[in-house]
């Protein structure tokens, strides 16, 4: 014999419920931003301070390997 349980009802079936449980939506996704808008700033900068020398080691690796 086959047993099926009922589905739990959700807990957040009224709509106005739901829209007050996502009131601050704007405030995270402006913080979300943000956080974003800083990461991409340092990587950014770091990867501008690293190309130098990356290029210089590169360039003497190619002069190296010239006979």
């Amino acid at each position: 014999m086959i047993m099926i349980a009922a589905a739990p009802l959700g807990t957040n079936d009224d709509p106005a419920e739901q829209l007050r449980l996502d009131a601050d939506f704007d405030e995270r996704w402006a913080a979300w931003q943000t956080r974003g808008r800083v990461h991409s700033r340092a990587l950014r900068r770091n990867v501008l301070m690293l190309g130098p020398p990356v290029a210089l080691a590169a360039a003497i690796a190619y002069l190296f390997q010239i006979p």
